[in-house]
């Protein structure tokens, strides 16, 4: 007995072991792979290229999913893994739905909404926040408003802290044009007390929930003039929508400041329109003349 342990050394015993655990391990290595390669969002992230912009963009922190949903608009590959297909709603254009569909913009960063909506598809939003006290920038409402007009599947909207006063007339109008046209969109939330709303832009938002056609209204502001727009044909007012806000419940205007003549207008409008929530509490309403009087709504 003693001769027959005598020939193996201690040196091939040792190998032996090694080999067979590295044999198991690459076993469960297999397994594991197998596992992952059946699963989209694993394989795609643990890709050299998803792990680089990922690294390149966030750091080793945790993903959130605002970059998910930037990297399901910039990457073919990741936004087929990360938006299967649902069925088709025609025979030419199936429909995808994004796993991670609520968008939160930085307002810290600059040119932050437009840097971050462009690589999002409008059409997979659902949710859109813009922050805390600061919003759209009147340079960047032009473009915002382009963006928000294709997004025909968002439900829910807070953007605080707009600045419309510096804008054009018609692109004011746009913007509510635009909100109205959107056939999902449920709530409307654009309070702070750094809101700065207009009077074409009430009117016009007064017009649309109480389903008047502008045409009627005459020229006066709720039928805005366009402003210099220098010939660029983005300034002209949308034609209104046949149908505005068919579902709008909540519309939030807590604490933004608004000449009385727009309040007015939009009040008159809401009238006709079918809200659980109008939040008004708050809003600084002046004179549109220079006595920028100021009163507090209770």
């Amino acid at each position: 007995m003693a001769a027959v342990l005598g020939e193996v050394s201690p040196s091939e015993v040792l190998e032996r072991s090694l080999q067979e655990d590295a044999e198991r391990i690459d076993e469960w290595r297999k397994r594991g792979k197998q596992r992952n390669d059946e699963v989209n969002l694993v394989k795609l992230l643990t890709a050299d290229g998803i792990r680089r912009k990922i690294y390149e963009h966030a750091g080793p922190q945790a993903m959130p999913a605002i970059q998910v949903s930037t990297f399901a608009a910039t990457c073919r590959t990741l936004q087929t893994g990360l938006c299967p297909l649902h069925g088709k709603t025609g025979p030419h254009s199936p429909t995808r739905e994004l796993l991670a569909p609520y968008v939160t913009v930085n307002p810290n960063l600059p040119n932050w909404v437009m840097h971050t909506l462009r690589r999002i598809a409008p059409e997979e939003i659902l949710t859109l926040c813009g922050g805390h006290q600061e919003s759209v920038p009147p340079y960047e409402l032009t473009e915002f408003v382009a963006y928000i007009a294709v997004a025909k599947r968002l439900k829910s909207m807070v953007m605080p802290g707009l600045e419309l006063r510096w804008l054009p007339r018609a692109t004011a109008c746009r913007f509510a044009d635009a909100l109205a046209s959107l056939p999902d969109l449920q709530i409307l939330d654009i309070s702070s007390s750094e809101t700065h709303l207009t009077e074409s832009f009430l009117a016009r938002l007064g017009a649309l929930l109480s389903h008047r056609s502008l045409s009627k209204e005459g020229d006066n502001v709720s039928r805005p003039r366009a402003g210099p727009s220098n010939g660029d044909p983005r300034e002209a007012p949308n034609a209104l929508c046949t149908h505005p806000f068919t579902r709008l419940r909540e519309l939030r205007l807590s604490g933004v400041d608004a000449p009385y003549p727009g309040i007015t207008a939009l009040i008159r409008g809401i009238s006709g329109a079918q809200l659980d929530v109008l939040d008004l509490s708050g809003a600084l309403v002046h004179s549109s003349g220079s006595e920028h009087y100021r009163r507090e709504i209770e």
